[in-house]
């Protein structure tokens, strides 16, 4: 009886894995990038790579309003068994925004967890310095906490007087209806 258990364990495991391996990665995503283009956000000119248990985007160049926003490097999407991962690295920013930020974003890690539903968590760090940020989905609201770089400090102070500066850190609250 407990072989058998067992085994049946085994079989539903070996299934799930096999069907997340095999699952079309490169078709969702092309499926989401049609619901971007209702928020007339348009990703183009990457280039998909199925790792089986990851899909690699690299070299996409980012469009708001047919405006060109950002280039990014290299997006990795992974997602394990309770958590999922964004992992963007070499985000560059156009000019529109060097008055507010620095244009180099070296990483931002955005992870979802089925441990906390509602909860979206993002790590960046840049020439800005590092920023942890979280999104509810429950209640909209979004709280960046940065750790200035000295660019950041010297260089874009305006945008630092939108915050509220707490124990060294910056803290930034809004809430935000996507």
């Amino acid at each position: 009886m407990v072989v058998k258990a067992v085994k049946f364990l085994f079989y539903i495991l070996f299934f799930c894995v096999a069907l997340y391996y095999f699952f079309p990665k490169v078709n969702a995503y092309y499926a989401f990038e049609k619901s971007l283009e209702k928020e007339n956000i348009i990703i183009s000119n990457e280039n998909l790579i199925d790792h089986g248990f990851s899909l690699e985007i690299k070299d996409a160049i980012i469009f708001y309003h047919a405006i060109k926003v950002a280039d990014v490097k290299k997006i990795s999407l992974y997602s394990y068994l309770f958590v999922s991962k964004i992992d963007i690295k070499d985000i560059v920013l156009q000019k529109m925004a060097d008055g507010y930020i620095p244009p180099k974003i070296e990483s931002c890690e955005i992870s979802y967890s089925l441990l906390s539903p509602l909860e979206l968590k993002a790590q960046a760090q840049g020439d800005f310095g590092k920023a942890t940020i979280f999104y509810s989905l429950k209640t909209k609201k979004l709280l960046v906490l940065l750790e200035p770089s000295k660019v950041m400090l010297h260089t874009y102070a305006k945008t630092l007087a939108q915050m509220k500066k707490e124990k060294g850190k910056y803290k930034y609250e809004t809430v935000i209806n996507f």
